[in-house]
């Protein structure tokens, strides 16, 4: 098991957000509270983060967020007439595909989902 301490401020919570190496894999999370579009300091973080990885020492990149940033067939999203969070996947499949991303995993939806390789809307 992994523990992050973190001070239980809302302030810190918020703006949370880290990688870890551990073993043969690259953890890269992100805080999906805050905006992740090119240009933002999360998405620079990101990129930095994807691209700093030794494959030769974590051959495996995981990016992990809380909200849903791909697609989901979640009630409330197709409610809303979409499946994923607003500003999610545009910017950030491009990061994914650059720095080839092994697995992206999400909470948020208290249910299993999985997909196969989606780039650009299309599998």
């Amino acid at each position: 098991m992994m523990l992050f301490p973190l001070k239980r401020s809302k302030k810190l919570l918020y703006f949370a957000r880290y990688s870890v190496d551990y073993g043969m894999f690259r953890f890269c999370i992100a805080n999906t509270e805050l905006d992740w579009r090119k240009g933002s300091e999360q998405y620079k973080f990101i990129e930095n983060c994807l691209a700093s990885v030794d494959r030769q020492k974590q051959p495996w990149l995981i990016f992990l967020a809380h909200r849903v940033l791909g697609y989901s067939s979640a009630g409330f999203y197709v409610a809303e007439g979409s499946f994923e969070e607003p500003m999610g996947r545009e910017d950030l499949q491009y990061l994914w595909q650059k720095y080839k991303v092994d697995i992206a995993m999400y909470g948020h939806v208290h249910n299993y989902e999985r997909t196969c390789p989606v780039y650009q809307v299309f599998p």
